[in-house]
């Protein structure tokens, strides 16, 4: 049998469109038969990816990991979504830079790049988009990030709030009953990658379980703590702009019992879940980068 190939294609994009353009793709089975496909696809692409996704580890002295979690409205799905910062790459831009600055734009936070993995297909049924996960450290301690302020453009309405890594699965399923809001596929598989690794690793098993500390509002005050047999209310999100991570946002509870090193040989073994988790929700993964 043959391999299959992309024959020709079409564009079909219509009139006003700024973001997106239109596919027809003739392309041939292994069966030697050709067959069409339509596809969609961004208009914006400057270099070899169109944007990324962004995992911030917000640290700071004996306090636990938090991650800032995004919600916003999404007019495809009519509905609130929660989702990891991410964006769309400049043009002459790195994806590290793009990484930076757009989590400075969403969330305020300045951070430094850790990792950032290879090219991945956000949802390579429908469309030819790809983005890479960067992955950054925030120091929460650090003067630049201290009284943050979000820098959104014009259009932009961007809620956030610092989730604690313990948990995170819970504060998303808690929240998507509280207030009927959809989540990003991403998001949900680094979510459900966390919960792996206490199977992918024993030295996870106990802080997964325990519930973290609750999540950090504007206001300094907190949402309850993430307990599976606590009876749980509307948890909203605060206003647009994310609180500083003091001690009045993150309660004596945040505080670690582990020293920084431990903590930092836990970190791999959070990769390998994350990992495990992702490879079970691509399947769902819709594209967003903008």
């Amino acid at each position: 049998m043959d391999a299959a190939k992309v024959v020709s294609v079409e564009d079909c994009g219509p009139d006003g469109f700024r973001w997106l353009t239109l596919k027809k793709i003739t392309w041939q089975d292994p069966a030697g038969r050709q067959r069409l496909w339509e596809s969609a696809e961004r208009t914006t692409r400057r270099g070899e990816v169109d944007g990324v996704a962004i995992i911030a580890k917000v640290v700071g002295a004996n306090r636990a990991p938090m991650l800032p979690v995004l919600k916003q409205f999404r007019p495809p799905v009519a509905n609130y979504c929660l989702e990891l910062p991410a964006g769309l790459v400049d043009a002459g831009e790195s994806v590290g830079q793009a990484a930076v600055r757009e989590l400075l734009e969403e969330t305020g936070y300045t951070g430094r790049v850790v990792e950032e993995t290879a090219i991945c297909v956000s949802d390579p049924g429908m469309s030819n988009a790809n983005m890479r996960y960067v992955t950054l450290e925030v120091d929460a301690d650090a003067p630049e990030n201290q009284n943050v302020v979000q820098q959104l453009e014009d259009g932009e309405f961007i809620q956030v709030e610092l989730v604690p890594w313990a948990g995170l699965l819970q504060h998303l399923q808690v929240e998507m009953a509280a207030t009927g809001c959809a989540v990003d596929a991403r998001l949900l598989s680094y979510a459900c990658g966390l919960e792996h690794a206490q199977h992918a690793s024993g030295g996870l098993e106990q802080p997964l379980q325990q519930a973290g500390p609750p999540a950090a509002r504007v206001d300094g005050s907190s949402s309850c703590t993430l307990d599976s047999n606590a009876s749980w209310g509307p948890l909203p999100f605060g206003s647009p702009i994310v609180s500083p991570l003091s001690s009045s946002a993150l309660p004596a509870a945040a505080t670690l019992t582990c020293s920084t090193q431990q903590q930092q040989r836990r970190w791999p073994a959070f990769a390998a879940g994350v990992a495990a988790g992702a490879a079970g929700c691509w399947l769902v993964l819709v594209g967003r980068v903008r």
